[in-house]
């Protein structure tokens, strides 16, 4: 997902396998190798620091939760 959700700039969210949801935003550029394929694995890059949304300054904002 690369779109402006709520100010949230260039995004990512996934699941885990236990269930979690992470979202990840801010970012520069999201990797082609996250939006080409359907798993996130160890060592995969997801993207580069970005100032995109609602933010000040290059960074990455990160929350997980439970429910979507």
């Amino acid at each position: 997902n690369s779109n402006d959700a709520g100010g949230c700039g260039n995004n990512v969210i996934w699941q885990d396998a236990n269930g979690m949801y992470h979202w990840m935003m801010h970012f520069k550029t999201v990797s082609d190798d996250v939006i080409n394929h359907d798993e996130i694995t160890p060592g995969m890059l997801i993207g580069t620091v970005g100032n995109t949304g609602d933010s000040y300054g290059a960074q990455i904002g990160r929350a997980s939760c439970r429910e979507r």
